[in-house]
């Protein structure tokens, strides 16, 4: 089973023109040709030509905090066009899908055969167990414990903010995957953690496929820029505890800053580990640990911050 993960998507601001009635009566050909929705038609060409057996939007898809929100259009477009194709789609709001837009598409999907909000309920689809939580779920500690199925999970989407995100390694979950901020492919805690965050115009996409034959995984993460058709590829495959970079088209290692080191980074791993371990057995973390973990370079320029940690433990 290959799965796609898109998130944060950026949309063409003209397809606001286009009335909600139009987009409806719409055909393939139309959406595909229209002008006002070539976006919709790149993102098209990405589930194409990876062909999933089901496609995840991990928040933002609506709106984004560059093209404003209410592009109800441009993603009932994309959701007609896997309707089409019929590929399962599955999707959670994010913190820019603002209300109508976000329940006028979930309302107009509601009897679908393949579309659907995930939702916080484990849902089986063709043996793979996934849960869903939006964005204002997952900002409150109370609601993340509360909804805790406590049965193991494969996939976990979600578009969580940053100083949320290591309760979400308390589920017994194989994969968890979010938008909303940084891109990674890391192994804390053994757990294959995926995250998203588009920069328009660049654009970044991964694929993980389940191997019916062993249990691993193998993950393919996408870096590239709107509009182009090359794009740069780090492809792992996650065999129990072990997270291996098999190949890649990168070619600058050697230097913190560059794109694997930011997307496989270890010493980001690492703290997450540490907290997670100090807030199982509530014990703090130090003023000169906290001055050494606030150093990190979680993305190009951003660093952890002290909110990230006491949003887990204290510190002395």
């Amino acid at each position: 089973m290959k799965v796609l993960f898109l998130s944060d998507f950026h949309w063409d601001r003209q397809s606001k023109s286009i009335s909600f009635s139009e987009i409806l009566m719409m055909s393939k050909e139309d959406i595909l040709s229209h002008p006002f929705l070539k976006k919709v038609s790149y993102y098209y060409s990405i589930v194409t030509k990876s062909a999933p057996t089901l496609l995840v939007l991990c928040g933002d898809v609506t709106g984004d905090g560059s093209c404003g929100s209410g592009y109800v259009t441009s993603l009932v477009a994309l959701f007609k066009l896997m309707e089409s194709d019929e590929i399962l789609v599955r999707f959670v709001a994010g913190d820019h899908d603002k209300e109508p837009f976000y329940s006028t598409v979930c309302e107009l999907f509601a009897n679908s055969k393949f579309i659907k909000e995930a939702k916080s309920e484990v849902e089986d689809l063709h043996g793979v167990k996934i849960f869903g939580l939006n964005f204002e779920q997952s900002s409150s500690k109370k609601f993340i414990e509360s909804v805790n199925p406590k049965e193991k999970i494969d996939i976990l989407i979600t578009h969580c903010p940053h100083n949320m995100r290591v309760l979400l390694f308390d589920f017994q979950v194989n994969i968890i995957v979010t938008g909303h901020f940084d891109f990674k492919v890391i192994n804390p805690l053994n757990k294959l953690f995926i995250s998203l965050s588009n920069d328009f115009p660049h654009v970044n996409f991964a694929e993980v496929e389940f191997s019916p034959y062993s249990q691993q995984y193998l993950i393919n993460y996408y870096f590239g820029k709107y509009d182009y058709q090359d794009f740069r590829y780090f492809n792992f495959v996650k065999k129990e505890t072990e997270l291996l970079l098999m190949s890649t088209n990168h070619q600058s290692f050697g230097n913190y800053k560059t794109d694997y080191d930011l997307l496989n980074n270890i010493e980001y791993q690492n703290i997450i580990e540490l907290i997670y371990r100090r807030k199982m057995f509530n014990t703090p973390i130090s003023k000169k640990e906290a001055s050494i973990i606030t150093k990190v370079l979680i993305g190009s320029g951003i660093r952890v911050s002290e909110r990230f940690i006491k949003t887990y433990v204290d510190i002395e």
